[in-house]
């Protein structure tokens, strides 16, 4: 009996050690902004979380600017913590819809001097919203 007991204990304590392992693993969400126009939107982390929507506005320190592009996975869109998530802007990824621009045209292209702000829109982890610049042609993430 103390054997089976022994036993149960050390099992428990070692699901318990692997399960705070693995939720240590996932780690904060991390974006990266390629620097071409248009950007590729790479997502890294946030292994424990669900996708739900990208929105790319543009950005006033006034207040919110127009959303210019606005697409979501057709369901839940778990993120991998072991290989990252891109996405070019105007490139719609298969399974997603396109809600902005309505009619699925194109968005409009990037504008040289515009700062636009990309928002992950997410459960179980931090939402991100990264601000970018268009200069000289090239994005240029802010810090």
């Amino acid at each position: 009996m103390k054997v089976k007991y022994i036993f149960n204990l050390v099992t428990l304590t070692l699901f318990t050690l692997f399960s705070l392992a693995l939720s240590g693993c996932s780690g904060p969400l991390r974006v990266e902004i390629t620097k071409e126009n248009p950007p590729t939107f790479v997502l890294h982390g946030g292994g424990s979380g669900y996708l739900h929507g990208i929105v790319v506005e543009e950005y006033s320190s006034t207040g919110q600017g127009d959303n210019v592009w606005v697409i979501g996975p057709q369901g839940s869109f778990p993120l991998s913590h072991f290989s990252p998530t891109k996405i070019k802007y105007g490139e719609l990824p298969s399974g997603w819809k396109q809600e902005r621009p309505k009619d699925g045209s194109n968005p409009p292209p990037l504008m040289e001097g515009k700062t636009y702000v990309m928002i992950c829109l997410m459960t179980n982890v931090e939402s991100k919203a990264p601000i970018f610049t268009i200069k000289n042609g090239k994005a240029v993430q802010g810090k």
